[in-house]
């Protein structure tokens, strides 16, 4: 596998939690008025626990796209987008 090619399956895996992490920080943004690094800091927070849930659900079901792991990062990232914004 050359390097481009693992750099795209890398950049697919990590997709959904990059793009509901983002959708989450500026909804938080938004919501709250808070300033671009509040928001930045945000997104990488919600980025990283989406990328952790994904590598879980990669590890513990041997593979990634299933269904239980998407449904277990909407759960991760909300329970967190809930609890910052009280």
């Amino acid at each position: 596998m050359t390097a481009w090619s693992m750099l795209l399956h890398v950049s697919g895996f990590l997709a959904p939690a990059v793009a509901v992490g983002g959708g989450l920080a500026v909804l938080e943004w938004v919501s709250r008025r808070h300033g671009a690094w509040q928001m930045a800091v945000a997104w990488v927070l919600y980025t990283g626990l989406g990328s952790g849930v994904l590598l879980l659900g990669l590890v513990w079901l041997g593979r990634d796209g299933k269904l239980l792991t998407y449904g277990a990062l909407v759960l991760a990232l909300g329970a967190l987008a809930a609890w910052r914004t009280r």
